[in-house]
């Protein structure tokens, strides 16, 4: 069986550990404006940079508009 590896990381090594040290659901909400998106930015960025080239990680948004 293979066991996927779990690598987020938001670059901080102690937030890291208070974050993701073990499995559970992390919520980031607050008014807009507050940096929510950039925060889970660079949780994407710092967990790519982990995985390496071959694995990617998808963003989906479902709030605002989407244009065609």
């Amino acid at each position: 069986m293979i066991q996927a590896k779990t690598v987020l990381s938001i670059g901080n090594k102690e937030l890291d550990e208070v974050l993701f040290s073990s499995p559970k659901k992390v919520v980031i909400y607050g008014e807009a404006a507050t940096g929510k998106t950039n925060i889970l930015l660079t949780i994407l960025k710092h967990s790519v940079k982990e995985l390496g080239r071959d694995d990617a990680i998808f963003y989906i948004s479902t709030e605002g508009s989407v244009f065609f």
